[in-house]
């Protein structure tokens, strides 16, 4: 179950090569997305899945971090995965993309704390959680 999120709107975005974005991330099927690290595809198949894409037809390459963005522009894939504080670096970088906005296009939350059901059943377990989301919020 989701407990708490960090962001009312999802802050990742999905970059592309100048000329090559597109609003329908569906067309992101049988094409290569990059990542800084292959963690990250629990990130990203949320949010595809969220705009009708098969994940299934989705390939991904971990190009590494910090570099994806840099093997993006390179031409190693057709789309990488970023975020608001991360778009401003690249575009500080000289690296110019067009963006998909998760913010403007997706109805997601950001960085949601997930925890089991079961979990919250047991009364000590659940205090606990109480008091760590506190220090969150």
């Amino acid at each position: 179950k989701s407990v708490f999120h960090m962001g009312a709107r999802d802050t990742f975005s999905i970059a592309f090569r100048k000329g090559e974005g597109s609003n329908d991330l569906k067309k992101l099927e049988g094409k290569t997305i990059l990542l800084g690290s292959a963690a990250w595809q629990s990130i990203t198949d949320p949010l595809l899945a969220a705009q009708g894409v098969d994940i299934k037809k989705v390939k991904y390459v971990e190009a590494g971090w910090p570099t994806w963005g840099t093997a993006l522009a390179g031409g190693q894939g057709d789309a990488a995965l970023s975020w608001e504080g991360l778009r401003a670096e690249w575009i500080a970088k000289g690296l110019d993309f067009e963006y998909w906005l998760g913010v403007k296009n997706s109805k997601l939350p950001a960085n949601t704390f997930v925890v089991r059901a079961a979990d919250l059943a047991d009364p000590d377990k659940k205090a606990f959680l109480e008091k760590y989301l506190r220090g969150w919020a």
